[in-house]
Protein backbone atom coordinates (compact mmCIF):
# COMPACT_ATOMS: atom_id res chain seq x y z
CA UNK A 1 0.00 0.00 0.00
CA UNK A 2 0.99 3.59 -0.94
CA UNK A 3 0.80 6.98 0.30
CA UNK A 4 0.74 9.93 -2.22
CA UNK A 5 1.05 13.81 -1.18
CA UNK A 6 -2.53 15.29 -1.05
CA UNK A 7 -2.62 18.20 -3.98
CA UNK A 8 -4.59 21.12 -3.07
CA UNK A 9 -7.70 21.51 -4.49
CA UNK A 10 -6.81 25.08 -5.74
CA UNK A 11 -4.73 23.99 -8.60
CA UNK A 12 -1.92 25.72 -7.04
CA UNK A 13 1.22 24.21 -7.99
CA UNK A 14 3.34 23.43 -4.98
CA UNK A 15 6.75 23.37 -5.89
CA UNK A 16 8.95 20.67 -3.90
CA UNK A 17 11.16 20.99 -1.02
CA UNK A 18 14.83 20.91 -1.90
CA UNK A 19 17.12 18.89 0.71
CA UNK A 20 20.20 21.04 1.84
CA UNK A 21 23.31 21.19 -0.56
CA UNK A 22 25.90 18.91 1.34
CA UNK A 23 28.37 20.38 3.12
CA UNK A 24 26.20 23.31 3.72
CA UNK A 25 25.39 24.76 7.22
CA UNK A 26 21.78 25.59 8.27
CA UNK A 27 20.89 29.42 9.91
CA UNK A 28 20.67 26.87 13.51
CA UNK A 29 23.91 25.50 12.78
CA UNK A 30 26.01 28.10 12.49
CA UNK A 31 28.74 29.01 14.71
CA UNK A 32 27.43 33.01 14.73
CA UNK A 33 24.39 32.03 16.25
CA UNK A 34 25.58 29.84 18.75
CA UNK A 35 28.71 31.81 20.33
CA UNK A 36 28.16 34.91 22.44
CA UNK A 37 29.23 38.04 20.70
CA UNK A 38 31.50 39.81 22.84
CA UNK A 39 30.93 43.41 23.98
CA UNK A 40 33.99 46.18 22.57
CA UNK A 41 35.70 47.43 24.82
CA UNK A 42 35.51 51.22 26.00
CA UNK A 43 38.43 53.66 25.15
CA UNK A 44 40.23 54.12 28.00
CA UNK A 45 39.66 57.51 29.80
CA UNK A 46 41.88 60.28 29.37
CA UNK A 47 41.73 63.07 32.11
CA UNK A 48 41.62 67.03 31.08
CA UNK A 49 44.25 69.00 30.00
CA UNK A 50 45.77 71.68 31.66
CA UNK A 51 42.45 73.32 30.48
CA UNK A 52 41.44 72.58 33.76
CA UNK A 53 43.68 75.72 35.46
CA UNK A 54 44.19 77.25 32.16
CA UNK A 55 40.24 77.81 30.91
CA UNK A 56 39.50 79.83 34.37
CA UNK A 57 42.80 82.22 34.51
CA UNK A 58 42.21 83.35 30.59
CA UNK A 59 38.26 83.81 31.57
CA UNK A 60 39.85 86.18 33.72
CA UNK A 61 41.87 87.65 31.59
CA UNK A 62 38.85 87.96 29.01
CA UNK A 63 36.58 89.56 31.34
CA UNK A 64 39.11 92.17 32.50
CA UNK A 65 39.51 93.12 28.81
CA UNK A 66 35.61 93.69 28.42
CA UNK A 67 35.18 95.63 31.53
CA UNK A 68 38.22 98.03 30.14
CA UNK A 69 36.74 98.10 26.56
CA UNK A 70 32.73 99.14 27.84
CA UNK A 71 34.69 101.66 29.70
CA UNK A 72 36.28 103.16 27.15
CA UNK A 73 33.21 102.62 24.93
CA UNK A 74 30.88 104.60 27.25
CA UNK A 75 33.63 107.49 27.43
CA UNK A 76 33.80 107.75 23.85
CA UNK A 77 29.49 108.37 23.53
CA UNK A 78 30.21 110.47 26.51
CA UNK A 79 27.68 108.16 28.91
CA UNK A 80 30.43 108.48 31.42
CA UNK A 81 32.66 110.60 33.20
CA UNK A 82 36.73 110.50 32.62
CA UNK A 83 39.03 109.01 30.19
CA UNK A 84 40.15 106.43 28.42
CA UNK A 85 42.31 103.98 30.09
CA UNK A 86 43.58 102.60 26.86
CA UNK A 87 44.68 106.34 25.65
CA UNK A 88 46.09 106.53 29.16
CA UNK A 89 48.14 103.77 28.90
CA UNK A 90 49.00 103.94 26.26
CA UNK A 91 50.41 107.73 27.20
CA UNK A 92 52.07 106.38 29.81
CA UNK A 93 54.33 104.07 28.18
CA UNK A 94 55.69 107.06 25.90
CA UNK A 95 56.41 107.13 22.41
CA UNK A 96 57.16 103.15 20.60
CA UNK A 97 59.17 102.86 18.00
CA UNK A 98 59.70 99.78 16.09
CA UNK A 99 63.21 98.46 17.74
CA UNK A 100 64.82 95.52 18.32
CA UNK A 101 63.88 95.15 21.97
CA UNK A 102 60.25 96.17 21.43
CA UNK A 103 59.96 92.79 18.76
CA UNK A 104 62.10 90.62 20.98
CA UNK A 105 58.77 91.31 23.63
CA UNK A 106 56.14 90.78 21.34
CA UNK A 107 58.10 87.58 19.92
CA UNK A 108 58.25 86.14 23.89
CA UNK A 109 53.80 86.98 24.25
CA UNK A 110 53.04 85.66 21.03
CA UNK A 111 55.36 82.34 21.92
CA UNK A 112 53.92 82.27 25.26
CA UNK A 113 49.96 82.55 23.32
CA UNK A 114 51.11 79.92 21.68
CA UNK A 115 52.35 77.43 24.21
CA UNK A 116 49.30 78.31 26.26
CA UNK A 117 46.84 76.97 23.41
CA UNK A 118 49.17 73.96 22.84
CA UNK A 119 48.50 73.33 26.91
CA UNK A 120 44.92 73.87 26.80
CA UNK A 121 43.98 71.39 23.56
CA UNK A 122 46.75 68.87 24.72
CA UNK A 123 45.41 66.59 26.75
CA UNK A 124 47.23 64.57 29.87
CA UNK A 125 49.29 61.28 28.58
CA UNK A 126 48.31 59.66 31.60
CA UNK A 127 45.30 57.37 30.54
CA UNK A 128 43.01 55.19 32.73
CA UNK A 129 44.57 51.66 33.76
CA UNK A 130 42.31 48.69 32.02
CA UNK A 131 41.00 45.80 34.89
CA UNK A 132 41.03 42.58 34.16
CA UNK A 133 37.51 42.48 34.50
CA UNK A 134 37.39 43.78 30.97
CA UNK A 135 34.17 45.28 29.89
CA UNK A 136 36.00 49.10 29.47
CA UNK A 137 36.47 49.24 33.24
CA UNK A 138 39.48 51.57 34.41
CA UNK A 139 40.59 53.25 37.29
CA UNK A 140 42.71 56.35 37.42
CA UNK A 141 46.31 57.27 38.50
CA UNK A 142 45.28 58.63 41.58
CA UNK A 143 42.68 55.99 42.65
CA UNK A 144 45.37 53.41 42.22
CA UNK A 145 47.59 56.18 44.80
CA UNK A 146 44.58 55.91 47.11
CA UNK A 147 44.34 52.15 47.09
CA UNK A 148 47.67 51.23 47.94
CA UNK A 149 47.05 53.73 50.47
CA UNK A 150 44.40 51.73 52.02
CA UNK A 151 45.89 48.52 51.94
CA UNK A 152 48.97 49.71 53.76
CA UNK A 153 46.44 51.66 56.81
CA UNK A 154 45.25 48.11 57.23
CA UNK A 155 48.53 46.38 58.24
CA UNK A 156 49.25 46.19 61.99
CA UNK A 157 52.22 48.78 62.87
CA UNK A 158 51.53 51.35 60.32
CA UNK A 159 50.75 54.66 61.85
CA UNK A 160 50.40 57.10 58.82
CA UNK A 161 50.94 55.88 54.94
CA UNK A 162 50.53 58.10 51.67
CA UNK A 163 51.54 57.24 48.16
CA UNK A 164 52.21 58.69 44.91
CA UNK A 165 51.48 57.36 41.27
CA UNK A 166 53.73 56.59 38.31
CA UNK A 167 53.41 55.00 34.95
CA UNK A 168 55.65 52.53 36.24
CA UNK A 169 55.56 51.94 40.07
CA UNK A 170 53.51 53.39 42.87
CA UNK A 171 55.64 54.79 45.98
CA UNK A 172 54.47 54.05 49.49
CA UNK A 173 56.01 56.52 52.28
CA UNK A 174 54.64 54.99 56.02
CA UNK A 175 55.57 55.71 59.60
CA UNK A 176 55.30 52.58 61.35
CA UNK A 177 56.27 51.79 65.46
CA UNK A 178 59.92 50.30 64.09
CA UNK A 179 58.64 46.38 63.11
CA UNK A 180 61.79 45.23 61.29
CA UNK A 181 59.21 43.26 59.24
CA UNK A 182 56.38 45.62 58.26
CA UNK A 183 57.91 46.73 55.35
CA UNK A 184 57.55 43.32 53.96
CA UNK A 185 53.85 43.25 54.97
CA UNK A 186 53.19 46.61 53.47
CA UNK A 187 54.76 45.46 50.15
CA UNK A 188 52.03 42.14 50.27
CA UNK A 189 49.20 43.82 51.53
CA UNK A 190 49.63 46.96 48.67
CA UNK A 191 50.79 44.31 45.77
CA UNK A 192 47.49 41.73 46.53
CA UNK A 193 45.44 45.27 46.68
CA UNK A 194 46.76 45.63 43.07
CA UNK A 195 45.92 42.38 41.57
CA UNK A 196 42.70 43.38 39.60
CA UNK A 197 44.45 45.96 37.40
CA UNK A 198 45.66 44.46 33.90
CA UNK A 199 49.06 45.87 34.55
CA UNK A 200 49.60 46.25 38.14
CA UNK A 201 53.22 49.00 38.62
CA UNK A 202 55.44 48.16 40.38
CA UNK A 203 55.27 48.58 44.91
CA UNK A 204 58.05 50.67 46.20
CA UNK A 205 57.61 51.16 50.21
CA UNK A 206 59.76 53.40 51.87
CA UNK A 207 59.71 53.29 55.99
CA UNK A 208 60.08 55.34 59.07
CA UNK A 209 60.10 55.37 62.02
CA UNK A 210 58.00 57.21 64.37
CA UNK A 211 59.20 59.31 67.70
CA UNK A 212 58.04 58.58 70.52
CA UNK A 213 55.95 61.31 70.82
CA UNK A 214 54.11 60.67 67.60
CA UNK A 215 53.21 57.40 69.22
CA UNK A 216 52.04 58.84 71.83
CA UNK A 217 49.86 61.23 69.56
CA UNK A 218 48.49 59.09 67.18
CA UNK A 219 47.59 55.97 69.98
CA UNK A 220 50.17 53.65 68.87
CA UNK A 221 49.74 51.29 65.74
CA UNK A 222 46.41 51.05 63.99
Amino acid sequence: MTTETPVPRTGAHVAPVAPPLSGTATPADRPDDATPHRPVPYAPPRPAGTLAWLGPLLTVVVLAVAVVLVHDGLVALGAAPGTSWVADAGAGLGTLRPTWPVALVGLVVALAGLRLVVAALTPRRRPGLPLTAGAGQHVRGQDVARLASAAAARVDGVLDVSSTWGRRAVTVTATTDGDPTIEARVAVAVTQRLTPLTDPPRVVVRTRRARTEDTETRGGAR
